[in-house]
């Protein structure tokens, strides 16, 4: 009884083992119904979209979108990357994912990335794709070996991982963030691969291993519109992206391997991450190009005014169709249309006559969001002030001296400064090399505590002083933490050219927190010196008019009061407004021989990003008074400008140390010698005096030098302390 039941039970287990071996085969590939159809499509993407996807692309192509196709093309066969800004509503999207199906399905290349905003995006992108394959009737003609084993799915992911094709399994591969083509004997597609992430997702370390044991690594990417509108009106979250576009997607192809790839991008705003990825500056290996909805506008503007003033009435009246200004259009069309260049002809809307009318209609509108992302060339954030040049994050990042690399020092240096603007939860430090006429070189930038990456806000401060320091208060962390940048910062040595070795002579701190913690710090240093910014305005009588009391020093924007006989702590007092609009001078000046010229030192651009948007943090405005004109300064919204101000700090530093500021007189120099050689009669001790160099000052009038001497630290009560804050 048992012997029979237990052959019955093999019996119906190797019943059951060949039904669902049946079940999971899907039998052989059909043949190719159209082979000719296939091969005439395998280098001609235009081809291959008209032919496979005729009802999504309804308008003929214009110039540009010819011009991209064969960009792709070039990418996909070739190698290399491209960047193109394309208007909204063209049809990108739509193209990019299809141009994806092509890459893959004639063996173009083996693992494609696809790249969007936000995963949720990019999952939809796949789904588009997946469909595609599921439904197109040619596609199942042409590509059985991809479209039939998929069918065969019949929309049951699981049935993809037994899936068989007369005995020899397909591996396909049928998630949600993953699409994998099925194995098939002959199969230029066999295991290739389509992956997609978001663009701050997880995208480094991307690889397959083949069923032969091969390991494939992405090849083929596409970076599709990857900015949102919200990302693209913060400089930090543009800065990450863009660091991940220049970084982790150019490595996605391994040590050795160069990926090849595309993206579309839209510009949203002015050093958007959009705008920055157009920049072959910035970005050279993208080849940027921006495509426009009108190259050239119509030179009659008298009759397309009289045209928006119809239009304008009848959208007053609810006619949004507005078909009386329409009606004007075409009866003067020839004229209207005269000048103009459009990049579509074929993009407008039905009760429409032209390109050119849909164009103008919409920048009437909304003038900024068409020069934006119709144009692809967003108006300037700050209206432009008369008789200021002031540089963009851009053009802050390329500002960098060719010839030094960080930490370098050209032989015009003669002081190094660090400057520090203190925060609660962090340091932000400035080194400067500054020459004898006002030359400056930023060598060295950063944040104490470091926190192990090129850019961040001060909100995303997480290693603060606090945790550092392991120290439960505020105060005791800052100084603990002032006292251990110093320390770092001027142990350094920093090499001049002449081979003499440099290391920090004046280090000047922001006093706005805890002032009387950097007072008690700057009394144990003598080389260091607490600061007040104050920003002068032109109705206030200036510094430089003021006759300086014994003992006082007045120089270029800063003040230091005596304190000679008294207990009060040593602090110089800054005009901002002077500093801020002499810096931003200083930046546009040509020529690393010129005068007063400052830069970055040598990087990549994307490496200067963090203080590129500290230095474009802030704009002026042009004001009068006192019979004087100047420009008084305010931080944008939403930006930080701490290396901005620590910068500021260190140029102090050098005006502290003699150097003469263009602009600045001799008489003006020679009078603040004079308060000096009065204050400073004797000199303080300091432990890490060794670390510092004696700095000559030049005095201009007499052609001879002295050393600066930093007076004795003296005690100060808290209430002097509390005193020369509010001052």
């Amino acid at each position: 009884m048992t012997d029979a039941y237990t052959k019955h039970r093999n019996r119906q287990a190797a019943k059951s083992s060949e039904q669902s071996t049946e079940a999971r085969d899907i039998g052989p590939i059909p043949k190719i119904v159209n082979a000719k159809r296939r091969a005439a499509c395998e280098r001609d993407l235009k081809k291959f979209l008209l032919t496979y996807f005729p009802e999504s692309f309804p308008l003929p192509f214009s110039d540009d979108h010819l011009r991209i196709l064969k960009d792709i093309e070039q990418r996909a066969i070739d190698g290399g990357l491209k960047a193109i800004a394309m208007s909204r509503g063209s049809g990108k999207t739509t193209i990019l994912l299809r141009a994806m199906m092509w890459v893959l399905a004639y063996g173009h290349r083996r693992f494609g990335v696809l790249v969007e905003a936000d995963e949720g995006a990019a999952e939809e992108s796949l789904d588009t794709i997946k469909i595609e394959w599921e439904t197109r009737p040619l596609l199942l003609e042409d590509f059985p070996e991809i479209a039939y084993p998929i069918r065969c799915l019949e929309g049951i992911t699981q049935r993809g991982n037994a899936q068989t094709t007369e005995g020899a399994q397909t591996r396909i591969g049928w998630k949600r963030k993953e699409l994998i083509f099925p194995t098939v004997a002959g199969s230029k597609a066999s295991g290739a691969t389509i992956r997609v992430a978001g663009i701050m997702g997880r995208i480094r370390g991307m690889m397959k291993t083949l069923a032969d044991g091969k390991t494939l690594r992405p090849d083929f990417v596409i970076v599709n519109d990857p900015q949102t509108d919200s990302s693209a009106l913060s400089d930090a979250e543009c800065a990450k992206r863009e660091k991940v576009v220049g970084g982790a997607i150019l490595g996605l192809a391994g040590p050795g391997k160069r990926i090849s790839g595309f993206s579309a991008v839209t510009v949203i705003r002015e050093g958007d991450m959009a705008d920055r990825m157009l920049n072959r500056a910035l970005m050279p290996k993208w080849h940027g190009e921006r495509c426009k909805l009108v190259y050239e506008w119509p030179t009659n503007t008298d009759l397309w005014k009289d045209y928006f003033e119809i239009r304008a009435d009848e959208i007053a009246e609810g006619i949004d169709d507005h078909p009386k200004a329409t009606k004007f259009y075409r009866a003067h069309r020839a004229a209207m249309d005269e000048g103009s260049i459009v990049g579509w002809p074929a993009r407008k809307a039905p009760h429409e006559l032209s390109a050119l009318q849909h164009a103008m209609d919409l920048r009437y509108d909304s003038p900024d969001t068409f020069d934006a992302e119709y144009q692809n060339s967003p108006r300037p954030l700050i209206a432009p002030v008369e008789g200021i040049v002031c540089l963009t994050s851009d053009q802050y990042c390329l500002r960098t001296l060719p010839t030094h690399k960080r930490g370098e020092c050209p032989d015009w240096v003669d002081h190094v400064t660090l400057g520090v603007d203190v925060q609660g939860s962090s340091l932000w430090w400035v080194v400067a090399g500054i020459g004898s006429d006002f030359r400056g070189l930023v060598l060295d930038y950063g944040v104490w505590p470091d926190q192990g990456i090129d850019y961040l806000t001060l909100s995303e401060v997480e290693r603060t002083m606090l945790r550092v320091t392991g120290l439960r208060s505020p105060t005791a962390a800052l100084l603990e933490g002032l006292n251990r940048l110093r320390a770092e910062r001027l142990a350094v040595e920093y090499t001049r050219d002449d081979g003499a070795m440099m290391r920090i002579s004046q280090m000047v701190v922001d006093s706005g927190y805890q002032a009387e913690t950097v007072y008690q710090f700057s009394q144990a240093h003598p080389n260091v010196i607490p600061s007040h910014g104050r920003g002068v305005t032109a109705r206030q009588r200036p510094w430089s008019l003021d006759r300086p009391k014994r003992g006082e020093r007045i120089g270029y924007g800063w003040r230091m009061p005596p304190t000679r006989g008294t207990r009060a702590p040593r602090y110089v007092l800054i005009d901002t407004n002077t500093w801020k609009t002499k810096l931003n001078e200083s930046w546009t000046i040509e020529g690393s021989d010129s005068p007063g010229a400052w830069f970055l030192f040598k990087a990549a651009a994307l490496r200067h990003r963090m203080i590129a948007d500290h230095l474009a943090s802030e704009y002026p405005t042009k004001t009068a008074g006192q019979g004087r004109e100047l420009y008084e300064w305010a931080v944008r919204p939403n930006r930080d400008n701490h290396l901005l101000d620590a910068l500021l700090l260190a140029a102090v530093g050098g005006s502290l140390q003699g150097v003469k500021i263009p602009g600045e007189s001799d008489r003006r120099i020679a009078r603040r010698h004079v308060a000096m050689r009065r204050d400073d009669r004797s000199v303080a001790t300091d432990p890490d005096a060794h670390l510092v160099a004696a700095v000559p000052v030049v005095s201009s009038s007499a052609g001879s030098s002295t050393a600066v001497a930093e007076p004795r630290p003296r005690k100060m009560s808290l209430s002097e302390m509390r005193a020369a804050k509010r001052q």
